[in-house]
């Protein structure tokens, strides 16, 4: 699969509702010859969203890029791991630059109040504001909203 050069779309894919959204919105604007998904397995309780991500990329057409993250695991040693989300931004924007993909979907959806630090409006732009330099000339749109080019 060759990606167009403009229109190259990274999906963060989890495989749950948000970045299901996520990734058919991205393949209704650039089409999905030149969406990727990507997926990473770190032992979460649930991993079922996986399995249904992988036959929902199948089905789709896109290709589905799934990376072993069970680290995270190590480290935190939680069933749910605070501050992911961060990690998993930043190793989408090593993935994008390394493969001149201009654009990153994440299904992140923040709110004012949430159980989990990393899923509120807070996390999203000041921890995206920490990342930033990896994000320069990315476009990084979020299930609530998007954050400009760096």
């Amino acid at each position: 699969m060759t990606l167009n050069p403009i229109n190259q779309t990274l999906v963060l894919f989890s495989g749950g509702m948000d970045s299901t959204i996520c990734l058919l919105l991205a393949i209704e604007k650039y089409g999905k010859e030149n969406v990727v998904a990507l997926s990473f397995v770190y032992g979460h309780r649930k991993k079922q969203c996986l399995e249904v991500g992988k036959e929902t990329c199948k089905k789709l057409g896109v290709k589905h890029e799934i990376f072993d993250a069970y680290l995270l695991n190590e480290l935190a040693g939680e069933k749910i791991i605070e501050g992911r989300n961060l990690f998993f931004l930043s190793f989408a924007a090593l993935y994008a630059r390394s493969r001149k993909i201009s654009n990153v979907y994440s299904g992140i959806c923040y709110t004012r109040r949430s159980l989990h630090n990393d899923h509120t409006q807070r996390f999203v732009v000041e921890g995206c504001e920490f990342i930033k330099p990896l994000y320069q000339n990315l476009w990084v749109n979020f299930g609530s909203g998007s954050l400009p080019r760096a």
